[in-house]
């Protein structure tokens, strides 16, 4: 379901999970996108002798419109990539799609992080999580920071909270939380 690459350096923590979708799925999608493409062109092509204006204004706001509904969602199942950095001060994140990439969001983290699953779900009989990323407060509330977007299997959530805790030299008592 997803590749991933989970690496610390004692003081930071990289997280990366990429979007991992069967060959056809991909070539299906990538199909229907070309097919939806071709209309515009088709319309321009064939309208190009009238220099209608309002035509080809008309093929662009339809081409801006396959992107945002079906190639944006495309470009995350072929391409998607999600990267988490964490350290003591900072969690930072950012997400690839591939032909762009999002902006790196920064968080201050002032008490600690947190770490929980949101949600499961089996994949070829094997569990799949979410994993939720929450900053502590001084009064033992979670302000939630970052919900991956890519399924991973449930092994990968005790190796980064293995890492967290050796980021923020926590012993291995079982904590779901790494204070800073």
């Amino acid at each position: 379901m997803n590749d991933k690459l989970i690496f610390s350096d004692g003081k930071t923590l990289y997280v990366t999970l990429e979007s991992k979708v069967r060959n056809w799925v991909k070539w299906f999608l990538i199909s229907i996108n070309i097919c939806l493409y071709s209309l515009p062109i088709l319309l321009i092509s064939i309208t190009s002798k009238t220099n209608n204006p309002s035509v080809k204004i008309g093929a662009i706001l339809f081409s801006v419109a396959i992107f945002w509904i079906l190639t944006r969602p495309t470009l995350w199942n072929i391409f998607g990539r999600e990267s988490v950095i964490i350290t003591k001060e900072n969690l930072s994140y950012y997400r690839d799609f591939g032909l762009y990439k999002t902006t790196i969001q920064n968080t201050k983290i002032k008490y600690g992080i947190s770490v929980f699953i949101e949600n499961e779900l089996a994949y070829e009989d094997e569990p799949y999580i979410v994993i939720t990323f929450c900053e502590l407060s001084l009064d033992d509330e979670y302000n939630e920071i970052l919900t991956t977007s890519i399924k991973t299997p449930e092994e990968n959530f005790e190796v980064i909270k293995e890492h967290l805790n050796e980021i923020f030299e926590i012993s291995q008592n079982n904590y779901e939380f790494s204070p800073n």
